[in-house]
Formats: structure tokens, sequence, C-alpha cells
């Protein structure tokens, strides 16, 4: 009974370890892509921090969204993995104001993100569709990436 109880308790740490908390949007497509980039930035030893909000009647599909948000997480998750030393961080938020929803990522780094990759050329195309901008600032060891969609 002693060594069942132990057992539990490890296995009780386990999974709160591998079921990070995500705050929920709401939108049942957008929600498992957070929870999926949150886990592996979790395993990976990177502080992700999000705060998406979307608006219930969005006109950006889910498939877009999810790629959108895929392809700026996986950019950042990529780039986080390869700074060697320091605290890495990852931090997500939008703001929709006046028909324009902003999705922005920023994340520590140790080099430059390469602004014409092929995940952010995928966003490109995808905040092109919905007469956007995508805007990539280098600021020494921080980048921010902003996804602007008129909506």
């Amino acid at each position: 009974n002693e060594n069942l109880a132990q057992l539990r308790e490890k296995l009780t740490v386990m999974r709160k370890q591998l079921a990070p908390q995500v705050t929920p949007t709401g939108n049942p497509h957008i929600d498992p892509v957070l929870t999926c980039y949150t886990r592996q930035a979790m395993l990976s030893n990177i502080k992700m921090a999000t705060n998406i909000t979307l608006p219930e009647m969005c006109p950006v599909s889910d498939e877009d969204m999810t790629v959108l948000l895929g392809c700026l997480l996986d950019s950042a998750l990529a780039s986080c993995r390869e700074q060697g030393a320091g605290t890495r961080r990852i931090a997500t938020a939008s703001h929709l104001d006046d028909g324009l929803l902003q999705i922005g990522v920023k994340h520590t780094c140790a080099t430059p993100v390469d602004q014409s990759s092929e995940l952010l050329d995928i966003c490109r195309g995808i905040v092109h569709r919905y007469g956007g901008k995508l805007t990539v600032i280098d600021m020494g060891g921080v980048t921010q990436i902003v996804a602007v969609l008129h909506i």
C-alpha cells in the first residue's frame, strides 16, 4: 500500500507536468494548437505565456487561424531552442480594434529570425489574404512578430 501511494503521487506530479495550463480561447480549433505548443515549450524548458482572445464571429477561417498560429509558434520554438544561454521565453497576445485583429508572438533568441523563412512566408500568405501585414521586429536578443488582419 505504501508503494502504491508513492506511485500515485509520482503519477499525479507527472500528469501535471504534461498538462500545461493554457487559458482557453473558446475556439475548439485554436485551443489544441496553443496547448500543443505550450506543452512543447515546457518540455524544452521554455517559459510560455498565452493571451489569445478571438472574436466570437471571426471571418478568418479556422484553418487559416490554426496555420498562422502554428507557424508563428513553430518559428518561435525553433528560435528559442537554438538559444544556448539565458532564460528562454515565448509570449503570445492578440488585440482587436476597429476591424483589425493583431496577433503577436514575442520570443527570446540568440540570432535574428530569418525573415525569408518558409514559416514566415506561409504567415505572409495568410495575412495577405485578409488584406493585412506581417511585421518582424528584431530587438537584439528578442524578436517580435505581429500579424495584422482586416476582419
